[in-house]
């Protein structure tokens, strides 16, 4: 054999090794992206989970916001009938003290006229004694 088919084989076999190294390394690759692809699409799951779970979420928030704003309206519904009530019962207060006030005036003035009355009955009841003497002593002369 002459030497420069001696160094074609030998680059023959340096070539092949070179490709069952390149055979090999892409193996390895396609492994190594198969595992890539298992972990890219667990990904994918987990990410496709936590969506569902922000919809959920989505969907809780939006039912705490309906029912602050429902307990927002009953507080204000409640501040109006608290401030009705209020104002109730201060006119309520308010008429109370004025027909208290009417009502003392009123017995004040009873209570004077009844002194007065009183009075009366006193002086005319000294007068029927006057008049029963007067007469007893008329009847014995």
């Amino acid at each position: 054999m002459s030497e420069e088919l001696k160094q074609i084989l030998s680059k023959l076999d340096e070539m092949g090794r070179d490709v069952n190294e390149l055979k090999s390394g892409q193996t390895r690759m396609e492994e190594r992206m198969t595992s890539m692809d298992g972990r890219i699409e667990s990904m994918d799951r987990r990410i496709e989970s936590m969506d569902e779970k922000i919809v959920s979420m989505d969907g809780r928030i939006t039912s705490m916001d309906e029912r602050m704003n429902r307990m927002d309206e009953n507080i204000e519904e409640l501040k109006t009938g608290q401030k009705v009530l209020t104002d109730g019962q201060r006119g309520l207060r308010t008429e109370i003290n004025t027909r208290f006030n009417e009502t003392k005036e009123r017995f004040d003035f009873v209570d004077r006229q009844l002194r007065l009355l009183d009075v009366d009955f006193s002086g005319i009841e000294e007068k029927m004694k006057h008049h029963d003497r007067d007469i007893h002593r008329l009847k014995n002369l």
